[in-house]
Formats: structure tokens, C-alpha cells, sequence
């Protein structure tokens, strides 16, 4: 039981120095990747820090560059997006990451064309892996696959189609 009394002493001590003491406790969660602000908001009140103390870490932590929602978005948005997914995938996660809801929408903007590329080319893999036919049940079935994947109905329906001219005309 002392120990823990101790260990309850440390921690009241440790926030009681205040905004330093939640700059140094963001700064450690940030040292493994990146993270939105409302990410390590929520890091710092599960560790017992007062609103006024994060507000003004995340200040601190924005004038200085280190936190930067806009720049973790399109960086988020690129990594998942390389990873074969499309943007109803990056908007469902990036609002996960407490992502504003304008600067969500404003991403997924940006990257409408670079997901109807990528789209276009996950479903050349899925259909060398999967053996997609050139018929209307096969069509279906590959716009469904990019669905699954988070592309919207419009880049999924685009490259279906486009791929259905350039593989299936040639037979």
C-alpha cells in the first residue's frame, strides 16, 4: 500500500507542475508517430491534466510546428491511401483521429483524383489474384471489392469501368 501512496504523491506532484509537465507528457507521445491534437488532448486528461494545461501545451505545441492537424491529415490520408484504401476509409479514420470535420472533408478533396488512380490499380491486382470475368455479375462483384476497401461508388465505378475497356476489349 506505501507504494502506492507513493506512487500517488509522484503523479499529484508530477501535474502539479503544470503546462510544462503536459508539454514533456505529449512530447513522449508524440516521439513514436505522429498524432492529431485532439489525440494527445485526450492522452493528456486520461492522465490527469486540466483543460487550461493541454490548451496551452497544444498551443505551445502548434507555434512551434510539431502539431499541425492539417499536415497530419494529408500525411494520414497519403499513408492509407498507399496502402489500397480509398477515402471513405480516410475520412472514417481520420475522423477517428478527431480530425475536424471541414479539414476532413477538405482532405478527401484533395486526394479525389490520386483515389480513382489508386483504385484503378488495386483492382488490376485484385483482379490477377482473383480472376474477375468481363460480366455483369464480375462488375458487381469488383465495385463491391473497392466498396469494402472504402472507395467511394464514383472512383469504384470509374475504374471498374475503365479497366472492363482496356482488359476485356482486347479478347
Amino acid at each position: 500500500m506505501g507504494r502506492n501512496r507513493a506512487a500517488e504523491g509522484n503523479r499529484k506532484s508530477f501535474h502539479d507542475m503544470g503546462s510544462s509537465a503536459a508539454y514533456e507528457q505529449a512530447l513522449r507521445f508524440l516521439e513514436k508517430k505522429p498524432r492529431s491534437s485532439s489525440e494527445i488532448y485526450l492522452r493528456l486528461i486520461s492522465r490527469g491534466f486540466k483543460d487550461e494545461e493541454i490548451q496551452e501545451t497544444l498551443e505551445r505545441l502548434a507555434k512551434a510546428g510539431i502539431v499541425d492537424d492539417r499536415n497530419f491529415a494529408l500525411r494520414y490520408a497519403e499513408e492509407i491511401l498507399s496502402k489500397g484504401y480509398g477515402s471513405l476509409k480516410i475520412k472514417r479514420k481520420l475522423t477517428e483521429k478527431g480530425i475536424d470535420r471541414e479539414l476532413v472533408e477538405e482532405t478527401i478533396e484533395r486526394f479525389s483524383d490520386k483515389e480513382k488512380r489508386r483504385a484503378k490499380e488495386v483492382l488490376k491486382i485484385a483482379i490477377q489474384k482473383l480472376g474477375f470475368g468481363s460480366d455483369e455479375e464480375s462488375r458487381n462483384k469488383m465495385i463491391l471489392f473497392l466498396a469494402k476497401r472504402g472507395f467511394s461508388e464514383e472512383s469504384s465505378i470509374e475504374a471498374v469501368d475503365s479497366l472492363n475497356i482496356e482488359l476485356f476489349s482486347r479478347s
